[in-house]
């Protein structure tokens, strides 16, 4: 594969020189793997799906592809791009009972909307150290999340969960999936249904979790919950006391610098909430003290 704009930009030989497996292609993973095109050492695509005509609306394949395992014609795609075809393996099976090839990645990118799933690949995650990028996109396409995993054994998947508060952990049962009820994303089957979004939403949440695993191939990512909002999104809590003070200071400030201001409080109970809109705001994140994932290594089986 012949690259022209990359020089000085890209570390080819690092890349040459690592795994990326790709968990999920359908829109989010698509356009995601679309952006890392690159001479990787070896390229896995997961995915268990057919590619169905009304998944080309936001999908990177076209209807040329309908009927064909989705990472078939990710592989075609990739070859058509100049992947050498030795260098892309396409495995059309659920993600979670690929233990083995994904043991041997160097970077897990997971964008799947079953909980158990990511769980299961979280797990392996932490027992194997491969650091991992998830991404998630918000219904209506308001925005979406980034969570960027650069050393998994310190800080995972669940421990974003909780940070988010979307996690009251019962086993297996999340309470909420990217700030929604994932009981209304369940069809009558009990399938997870495809979430509303225009592709251009989803595109920006590509374009963030590609630049998340450059991060990582770099060494210069850190352990974040990167929210990328189109409307407004509450992101924090904020309780009354200097924090508060400063916050709203600053939010002022923007105003008086004659700065568009994509940040406000809003109130919310006792305190106040902190909501984003046509931006992006990271979240450092920290370890849960009793993340299930940290607590003991266990297999992919014992979950």
């Amino acid at each position: 594969m012949k690259l022209y704009r990359a020089e000085n930009l890209l570390d080819l030989e690092t890349v040459k020189k690592s795994t990326i497996a790709f968990l999920g292609f359908g829109s989010l993973g698509s356009l995601t793997a679309s952006l890392l095109a690159y001479p990787w050492g070896r390229i896995i695509l997961i995915d268990p799906e057919k590619l169905e005509a009304d998944n080309v609306e936001r999908h990177l394949l076209g209807y040329s592809q309908v009927g064909k395992p989705k990472v078939q014609g990710g592989r075609e795609w990739l070859i058509d791009r100049g992947v050498e075809a030795k260098r892309v393996l396409a495995i059309a099976s659920d993600a979670s009972k690929e233990t083995d090839a994904l043991a041997q990645a160097s970077i897990l990118v997971v964008s799947i909307d079953d909980p158990e799933s990511c769980y299961k690949i979280n797990q392996l995650s932490v027992n194997q150290g491969i650091p991992a990028v998830y991404g998630g996109i918000y219904p209506m396409g308001t925005g979406g999340q980034t969570v960027i995993l650069p050393r998994p054994e310190e800080e995972c998947y669940l421990c974003s969960e909780k940070k988010m508060g979307a996690l009251d952990y019962k086993g297996k049962l999340p309470t909420a999936s990217y700030g929604v009820d994932p009981t209304t994303l369940v069809n009558s089957a009990g399938k997870v249904t495809a979430v509303p979004a225009l592709k251009y939403s989803i595109g920006a949440v590509a374009s963030d979790m590609a630049a998340a695993v450059m991060a990582i191939l770099s060494g210069t990512a850190e352990p974040e919950i990167l929210i990328h909002a189109q409307t407004w999104e509450g992101i924090i809590n904020v309780r009354q006391g200097e924090n508060l003070n400063r916050l709203a200071g600053f939010i002022t400030s923007l105003s008086d610098l004659g700065l568009t201001s994509n940040i406000r409080l809003t109130q919310n109970g006792g305190g106040y909430q902190l909501n984003i809109r046509k931006g992006k705001l990271g979240l450092r994140l920290n370890r849960w003290d009793v993340c299930p994932a940290h607590s003991s290594v266990v297999s992919i089986d014992q979950i």
